[in-house]
């Protein structure tokens, strides 16, 4: 996108792909907006709808679901967002597609287990809703499918994801809802408010930030100066989600990424960025100005409770209570019979939790005890096996091939994804909603 806005190509453009990318720039701005001026949402969100409705046709129309990654929640007509629009024409638009697409067989296993679950397991609550989710989830396979035969197009798709990131963080800094406000007890009852822009929870806020930040230094055709706003913004706004989990995953996919970009020379880097970062962290931890500054005050705070839990010997609660949670999830599983533990039926979505682990919770916090419950040993391995397989096919592909081969960022960008897909999953869990599972079929 950015790329073929650049003055030196504007004039090799077609007129009407002109107006595709002036529509685009329009959903941006409105997308900027609803955050500062709630009251216009109705008026903003028309105007988004209008956007890529008349770019049916044109393959900008894709580009639009990198920015619902993000925005799917903020933009809404009535009691219906505007991505839901955005499903019925692009129905239409895989169906006109459909010669171009190439299926991707490696997925159809996934993709069987996400349907029987939503049909059969959350269809005894609300069907509807269920073929809705499942729906969204193909969808976006089918996405990918169309987007990743055509490498420009793909860059274009990861750049308009950085653009999302930008929405969020705008929305994030201007919106009354964006934050939440939580007792840190370890760090003597001090608050911190965690900031989640349009995403609704830090926690995954910070799993899209994550990402963002990968992408913007991975994927080519973004100028350098870009590059850097991009990287920058992500970091400030992983920050500001105050997430530990965050902070963790990004550390080791950064560590993993290093690995793919340098191979055998990465090993004295990572040993060097090791020490660096240590250093920086005992820096900040000790210098009251660094610690108290806006943002990081708060995941000081939080790294702070931490390590008083662990001189207290309190490995229970360096989790933040999830030990206890996951312990439920483990006790519920191994009570189902044969037949509960092979397949599951327990419905632990996001389209509808249960409170079979605790009352007082309702969610798992743990993709793969998440996915025990909901789909059994069978369906888990239908799952994370074929992921897990594609993974490592492509990690021994790319690492058999000299660098800087053909497609060497979309490639990387495939093996990262779904690094932190896995990783992150230790700790949050992912439910059957198409903005997760993007990362998983990219």
């Amino acid at each position: 996108m950015i790329s073929s806005l650049s003055p030196g190509r504007l004039k090799n453009r077609p007129r009407l792909e002109l107006y595709y990318d002036a529509a685009f720039l329009v959903s941006l701005l409105c997308c900027s907006l609803v955050g500062a001026f709630p009251q216009y949402s109705l008026l903003l969100s028309c105007g988004m709808v209008l956007c890529f409705g008349t770019s049916l046709f044109s393959d900008n129309f894709f580009l639009y679901a990198a920015l619902f990654l993000f925005m799917r929640n903020k933009m809404v007509i009535g009691d219906t967002t505007a991505y839901r629009f955005y499903s019925y024409l692009l129905v239409l638009k895989c169906v006109w597609e459909l010669p171009r697409l190439k299926i991707r067989v490696a997925y159809l296993p996934v993709l069987f287990v996400l349907a029987m679950h939503c049909v059969f397991a959350a269809g005894r609550y609300n069907l509807r809703m269920g073929l809705n989710v499942i729906v969204d989830v193909v969808l976006v396979y089918l996405i990918l499918a169309r987007v990743e035969q055509d490498d420009a197009l793909t860059r274009r798709l990861l750049t308009a994801f950085l653009l999302g990131m930008v929405l969020s963080g705008i929305y994030g800094f201007t919106a009354s809802d964006a934050f939440k406000d939580i007792h840190v007890t370890g760090a003597g009852s001090e608050t911190v408010s965690r900031n989640f822009g349009a995403l609704g929870d830090a926690n995954y806020a910070g799993f899209f930030y994550d990402a963002a930040v990968l992408t913007a230094l991975v994927v080519k055709g973004i100028p350098r100066w870009l590059r850097v706003f991009f990287v920058g913004l992500g970091l400030v706004l992983v920050v500001r989600t105050a997430s530990l989990s965050a902070f963790a995953s990004l550390g080791l996919a950064l560590c993993f990424l290093l690995i793919l970009k340098m191979r055998r020379r990465a090993v004295p880097v990572l040993l060097c960025a090791g020490l660096a970062g240590a250093a920086g962290i005992a820096l900040v931890m000790s210098v009251p100005f660094l610690g108290n500054l806006p943002g990081i005050h708060g995941l000081v705070l939080r790294l702070t409770e931490k390590l008083y839990y662990i001189r207290l010997g309190r490995w229970d609660m360096l989790t933040t209570d999830r030990a206890v949670l996951w312990a439920a999830a483990w006790s519920l599983f191994v009570s189902k019979g044969l037949a509960g533990r092979l397949l599951g039926g327990s419905v632990i979505t996001y389209m509808i939790q249960e409170t079979a682990l605790l009352s007082s919770y309702m969610a798992c916090h743990q993709s793969y005890l998440q996915a025990l419950l909901n789909f059994g040993i069978l369906g888990t391995v239908g799952i994370y096996g074929p992921l897990l397989l594609l993974f490592l096919y492509r990690l021994a592909n790319h690492f058999l091939r000299l660098a800087g081969y053909d497609r060497e960022d979309i490639k990387i960008m495939q093996l990262v994804y779904a690094f932190l897909f896995f990783v992150f999953g230790f700790t949050i869990d992912f439910f059957i909603d198409w903005t997760f599972l993007f990362f998983c079929f990219f």
